[in-house]
């Protein structure tokens, strides 16, 4: 584990300790606005950018399956499509959807992100987390962060996930703390 992955590590560690005692005492609430991210670093021709590559690496992957306490059965599979990077965790009992869109600008940005909020019906908005976040009824987070979105997508998962067991609404805002977390160390 280099300097980078450690440091990866024992944010991510601490995050998701004082994401699970937030929970507990205040409902959906994260570490705060310093989870930054400096997105966008590829031109949207070249590939994803930094920040979008992290959510894919084994170094996301461990800190991910640590904060859950669960392992993945498969390798993960980037795939880069208009502009967003994707891979899937496939776990024992059902799989998670990470994504990230990479937008050109702020503008661009706060669009695609209002857009994703409109069309989910219901939603909650999340304090704390990226330049602005919010759960959808189904448990996926969104969360927006300079020039990328944030998607974690947890509709393939079992209702209760991890260990200890918790509901998958849980499980996703304590994966987009960890994404946070990450992106901050990598930034």
């Amino acid at each position: 584990m280099n300097a980078r992955q450690i440091l990866c590590h024992r944010g991510a560690v601490a995050a998701t300790a004082a994401v699970l005692v937030a929970l507990g005492a205040a409902g959906c609430s994260s570490s705060g606005p310093t989870a930054a991210t400096t997105a966008a670093t590829a031109t949207q021709s070249d590939g994803p950018s930094d920040a979008a590559h992290i959510v894919c690496t084994d170094t996301a992957r461990n800190e991910i399956t640590g904060a859950l306490g669960i392992d993945t059965t498969e390798p993960l599979a980037p795939t880069w499509t208009d502009h967003t990077y994707a891979c899937r965790y496939a776990f024992a009992d059902g799989s998670m959807l990470l994504s990230v869109k990479d937008l050109t600008d702020a503008a661009a940005t706060t669009a695609w992100f209002d857009s994703l909020r409109a069309a989910a019906t219901g939603s909650t908005p999340l304090s704390g987390m990226g330049d602005g976040a919010f759960q959808q009824p189904d448990g996926d987070v969104v969360v927006r962060k300079d020039d990328a979105v944030l998607v974690v997508d947890v509709t393939a998962l079992p209702a209760n996930v991890g260990k200890p067991v918790r509901p998958r609404a849980v499980a996703a805002r304590t994966v987009a703390q960890t994404v946070m977390i990450c992106w901050k160390e990598y930034g």
